[in-house]
């Protein structure tokens, strides 16, 4: 990639996330919060990438008021889902989690004006102009290939180590997901190339399913974590108890879960590969 390749690839993700921020402050959509979201990773996976190269800078990295943004919005999308969730549950187990429904509703709504508050397109375009002069002139498919062997460097680091927290697991799926937005941003010839080399000799399907599994992992710890004694101190004893009681199932489902993913993440075959 040259230079203006590389610039314009981060016009495109400037101009994606001044969408969706617009999108998003109407009424706080889960899928516009979502592709917002979605749009800061993939920005930040490719400035991390592009920081590596030859003719990178020592690290290009998001303002932070973008990275506040980026927060705040997880936090409300967090609690939305949280409350999708609870409501299939409560249909299932017959109760009703009104009381926690309008808790989260709260906690929502004090979050959106700070949402609201943290960014603008003017802000959004001044960052844009700040990174358009740190990027490098050139991000050659040699840098992508060192590039990527870092992130399993890294993977492989965690793997060898066998301390699968929950943490840990978090961060292998960051990584992954990292190497997967960036090789959207080579045409389809490069990325092949890339692909035959970074993905170990496993297909790409193979780590979109993990990647997904992954996801489902963090969205249960997510869930777990807004069940514990801080969201339940102020329901009533009812409330608590049935609340309780899908916490106890739902630690036995990440139990599991993080069962077959460790065994899944520790048989990967992570051996970083010499380039020619």
């Amino acid at each position: 990639m040259n230079h203006k390749h590389v610039k314009h690839i981060v016009h495109q993700f400037h101009k994606d996330l001044e969408k969706h921020f617009e999108k998003s402050i109407k009424n706080f959509d889960m899928e516009a919060l979502h592709q917002l979201r979605l749009t800061y990773k993939k920005l930040r996976a490719f400035l991390r990438m592009i920081s590596n190269g030859e003719d990178g800078s020592a690290g290009i990295l998001i303002a932070k008021k973008i990275k506040k943004c980026y927060r705040v919005a997880g936090l409300i999308r967090d609690m939305q889902l949280q409350q999708q969730r609870i409501t299939e549950v409560a249909v299932q187990a017959a109760f009703q989690p009104k009381a926690y429904i309008g808790l989260l509703e709260k906690q929502i709504s004090r979050q959106k004006p700070v949402f609201s508050a943290t960014i603008s397109p003017k802000i959004i375009n001044q960052h844009q102009k700040k990174i358009f002069l740190l990027l490098p002139e050139k991000f050659s498919l040699l840098d992508a290939d060192i590039y990527a062997q870092k992130i399993w460097a890294a993977i492989n680091t965690i793997i060898i180590s066998g301390r699968f927290y929950d943490h840990e697991i978090h961060n292998i799926r960051k990584k992954l997901k990292d190497l997967h937005y960036n090789f959207t941003s080579f045409n389809e010839d490069e990325k092949l190339l890339l692909l035959q080399r970074v993905w170990k000799g496993k297909e790409e399907t193979y780590y979109k399913a993990l990647l997904e599994e992954l996801g489902c992992f963090q969205d249960q710890c997510m869930a777990i974590v807004l069940l514990n004694q801080f969201w339940l101190k102020n329901l009533h004893k009812k409330d608590r108890q049935h609340l309780e009681q899908v916490k106890q199932i739902w630690l036995e489902n990440k139990k599991l879960l993080k069962l077959l993913l460790i065994k899944k993440l520790a048989a990967l075959n992570v051996t970083p590969t010499t380039g020619d």
